[in-house]
């Protein structure tokens, strides 16, 4: 299935969407898994192939440059206007995207990234393992 991109358009907060404000520390666009930097108290693009960046907390209500206050939705359902939520439960992949648990690659941290109630319906939830995938095909 590969990765799924939540475009700007097809991101929409529920009234279940837990959203907090954050300052960006990277150029962010709507859609895009986050995690948060303590070093510097900046929301920055959350990655599978690195322990530094695998510790997915949020995705982006909201696009902004770095240093840009923004919008972050941390729990709760989010409305996703694609038919491509068709598998149950999305990890962390590259570049702040995510993908079904089912294109896991070896040597990628795992994070759960929530899961889908439905085609449209996204329910945030945050795993993070630090486990790192290894012996996939």
């Amino acid at each position: 299935m590969g990765d799924v991109n939540l475009t700007e358009a097809s991101v929409k907060p529920t009234a279940t969407t837990i959203k907090q404000r954050g300052t960006f520390g990277a150029s962010i666009v709507q859609g895009t898994f986050l995690y948060f930097d303590a070093s510097d108290s900046e929301w920055k693009i959350a990655d599978c192939t690195a322990a530094t960046t695998d510790a997915a907390a949020g995705i982006a209500l909201t696009s902004g440059a770095d240093g840009q206050p923004g919008w972050i939705a941390t729990g709760g359902d989010l409305t996703v206007d694609q038919v491509t939520l068709a598998a149950p439960v999305f990890i962390l992949s590259q570049a702040g995207q995510m993908c079904p648990t089912a294109d896991l690659a070896n040597g990628d941290y795992i994070t759960v990234v929530g899961a889908a109630s439905s085609t449209t319906n996204f329910k945030i939830g945050f795993i993070v393992t630090s486990a790192v995938a290894a012996g996939i095909a």
